[in-house]
């Protein structure tokens, strides 16, 4: 999907709505239904975030402008693209708490891989769920995205907060 345009450049994003499957306050796991595999989040930061949840989001999203190769330029994008990217973040959790007929925003805190304890080499574990080839996205060998000013993500829908199953 497309989110309105920011500045020079459209954010695109994608997500999946996994139902939680499994919480283990012992070993500070949550795993999610996610088709044939396992998909587990662990560790004690994670676990305070996700422990009341029933559905996990995870998405991916990007601004599909480019950079150019003058240094100058190189700096001034990447800040002016960053301000847009968090910018986007906001218009993308407002639009899913709309899609999720959530009647308040309910979402717990964002994640992403290289926070909270969550190894940045677990990026590639949202990316399985997700088409990131549709988006012009890979992972480099640092495990980072590219194009740079992409980003993945998990949110928490918690137990208690009813939401509409009909995702686009």
């Amino acid at each position: 999907a497309v989110l309105p345009r920011l500045a020079v450049t459209p954010v695109r994003y994608q997500y999946r709505l996994l139902p939680v499957k499994k919480h283990l306050e012992r070993t500070h796991t949550i795993e999610l239904s996610a088709g044939p595999g396992k998909f587990v989040f662990q560790g004690p930061v994670i676990y305070q975030l996700l422990k009341d949840c029933s559905h996990c989001l995870v998405f991916l999203l990007n601004l599909a402008g480019t950079i150019e190769d003058d240094p100058l330029q190189v700096f001034l994008s990447y800040s002016s693209f960053n301000s847009i990217l968090q910018t986007a973040l906001d218009l993308f959790k407002k639009e899913i708490t709309q899609i999720l007929a959530l009647s308040e925003p309910s979402l717990t805190r964002r994640f992403a891989p290289g926070y909270c304890g969550w190894a940045i080499q677990e990026q590639q574990k949202i990316l399985s769920l997700l088409d990131p080839a549709d988006m012009g996205d890979h992972l480099t060998t640092a495990q980072m995205l590219d194009p740079p000013h992409s980003l993945t993500g998990v949110y928490g829908l918690p137990r208690d907060v009813k939401h509409t199953e009909k995702i686009p």
